[in-house]
């Protein structure tokens, strides 16, 4: 059996990316592109780049874009030369602010594991990125059938998890042959989970120790990260994991924005992993904001407070003529399965204007924070002068206006059946319901998502959004009209 001690170089190389910045908590920290959907466009990679570098503190970017084909349908296939060029700049980028550039490829679908060609046309890739001065790489296994799938993988092999382990040794091999200090990182098919699996046993036992193994946690998306989960996650693998924290990403809820701060990860899980990398959305300026509170957790676990954190992000990347719009937007925006609270001043107001005492405070100041919602498409347009952030959430401020238009005429109608004026205002009490229905009917024509609280659920089909809960304001428009139904009954 080979020895696959770890190498002494390997630990320098390491060593020596933990100190790049000072009073680091994670050995490894930052992002990998690695959602589906509409990647980000080289320009936005290379802006998102700098702004790891010199607003977050990061020290490594993943480059594994989903919707790459080269990526991972035609991973065998060589870039065109204008995409080597790219990612060329991508490298040159990176080591400026430095950044470890990873690139990954994700070959699952179609490779033969046993197969000699396939392992050329594997380092024939690899090798044209490595010449630009790439030492860190990543095998991606994510999203795959949890079986092999050709005969001769089948008859050399008595499972995914040995052949997955063979080609990623055969790979480090490789590597460590053109680059003692080459890094390989792979994302094993069972990436989420924690208690043992026979493939994480098998994966763990056969796979060189050298090799990083990523996590997401107890589920795709976890709502928490333990120490307790990853030490039991760690047991199987044998070695601590590198987790690949799928938030704030949102490609299997493509009409949601998730704005809020990060949580739910234990202090103390620097001790217990070897790094976390966030999966950002696909919008990649509004991913900004959650990125910001995720780089002040990683760079200072202990000190972390998610709310001083999220204000202090919206300052930064709205400014201060627009932060105290652009945060009233991102309240009716946060809710992600980290914390499923949305909107919480606008459901307290709705709550108290249904009452049936003492509404009248309520419902004033219901109108009022209605029209604050309503004014916020325009407030922001003239404030905000990040105008690539403004693009991003403008779909949903467009949303939000025509919801606060509705939530208004609403309030209009429940006044009148509060004050038990629906004789005398007959007509006017017709048309408001006329005009809550004629809202309500184009609300729900526009997929996009606020004021809700988030359920979570995948949909990757589109124009076919996953059945969150209603908006607040969506809910409060058909409790009043079924008020004003029941009462015409009686």
């Amino acid at each position: 059996m080979v020895d696959y001690g770890i190498n002494l170089l390997s630990i320098i190389g390491l060593l020596a990316l933990m100190v790049k910045v000072k009073k680091r908590a994670f050995a490894l920290s930052g992002v990998v592109e690695g959602f589906y959907g509409p990647p980000w466009s080289h320009e936005q990679r290379l802006e998102m780049i700098k702004f790891f570098g010199r607003e977050c503190g990061f020290n490594i970017y993943i480059y594994a874009p989903k919707d790459d084909p080269f990526h991972r349908e035609r991973w065998m296939e060589p870039y065109p030369s204008n995409q080597i060029g790219n990612l060329s700049e991508l490298v040159r980028t990176c080591k400026e602010f430095g950044i470890e550039f990873c690139f990954a490829i994700s070959p699952g679908l179609s490779l033969r594991y046993s197969s000699d060609d396939d392992f050329e046309k594997l380092t024939q890739k690899v090798e044209a990125v490595r010449s630009m001065g790439v030492r860190w790489f990543g095998l991606f296994f994510d999203d795959i059938p949890e079986e092999l799938k050709h005969d001769e993988d089948r008859k050399a092999f008595g499972s995914l998890a040995e052949a997955q382990a063979h080609l990623t040794n055969r790979l480090e091999e490789f590597l460590r042959s053109r680059d003692e200090g080459s890094r390989l990182v792979i994302c094993p098919t069972q990436y989420y989970l924690v208690e043992p699996t026979p493939y994480l046993q098998i994966l763990g036992e056969k796979t060189s120790p050298s090799v990083l193994i990523m996590w997401t946690g107890r589920g795709v998306c976890s709502k928490e990260l333990t120490c307790k989960d990853a030490d039991t996650y760690a047991s199987s693998i044998k070695r601590k994991p590198f987790v690949w924290d799928n938030y704030p990403v949102n490609d299997y809820n493509r009409n949601r924005l998730f704005l809020g701060p990060y949580m739910g990860r234990e202090k103390e899980l620097p001790l217990h992993i070897s790094g976390i990398v966030s999966n950002p959305m696909n919008e990649a300026e509004a991913s900004k904001i959650p990125l910001l509170t995720i780089a002040d957790y990683l760079r200072n676990p202990n000190a972390y407070d998610p709310e001083r954190s999220w204000r202090s992000a919206l300052r930064r990347i709205g400014g201060k003529n627009a932060y105290s719009y652009l945060k009233l937007f991102a309240e009716q925006s946060r809710s992600s399965f980290l914390q499923e609270e949305e909107s919480t001043r606008l459901k307290a107001l709705i709550e108290g204007a249904l009452e049936e005492r003492n509404w009248r405070k309520s419902i004033a100041s219901l109108d009022s924070y209605l029209v604050k919602l309503h004014s916020l498409r325009g407030r922001l347009s003239s404030t905000l002068k990040n105008k690539k952030l403004l693009a991003d959430i403008m779909p949903y401020l467009v949303k939000l206006e025509l919801l606060s238009a509705l939530g208004q005429r609403t309030v209009r109608l429940l006044f009148l059946l509060k004050t038990r004026k629906t004789e005398e205002s007959a007509p006017l009490v017709r048309k408001l319901a006329i005009e809550v229905k004629e809202l309500l009917a184009k609300c729900k024509e526009d997929d996009h998502q606020v004021c809700g609280e988030y359920k979570m659920r995948f949909s990757f089909e589109p124009g076919k959004p996953p059945p969150d809960k209603e908006s607040l304001i969506v809910e409060f428009a058909e409790k009043t009209l079924s008020q004003m139904e029941g009462r015409q009954q009686v």
